[in-house]
């Protein structure tokens, strides 16, 4: 989910729900390839940058939306850990 929190409309805001969109589908498939780690949202980001499946300016908090979403969605279970 992209939350417009710029106030941005037309063909910006149709990019920005789709890199959104994106970075979560790439974030579960994170999480789904690698199920019995106790990965981080640094541990997620890192992992997308080295393997150039997000560009390294991609800030740390699009992917901690995205596990708060994933969460949310019941898709990621957050652990104690």
């Amino acid at each position: 989910m992209y939350y417009n929190t710029t106030n941005e409309n037309g063909s910006l805001l149709k990019t920005n729900m789709k890199q959104a969109t994106n970075q979560e589908q790439l974030t579960l498939a994170v999480f789904q390839t690698y199920p019995n780690d106790n990965l981080s949202a640094y541990d997620v980001w890192q992992f997308l940058i080295d393997n150039e499946s997000i560009n390294e300016q991609t800030p740390l908090t699009s992917i901690r939306r995205a596990i708060t979403d994933l969460t949310n969605e019941g898709k990621i279970v957050k652990t104690n850990r």
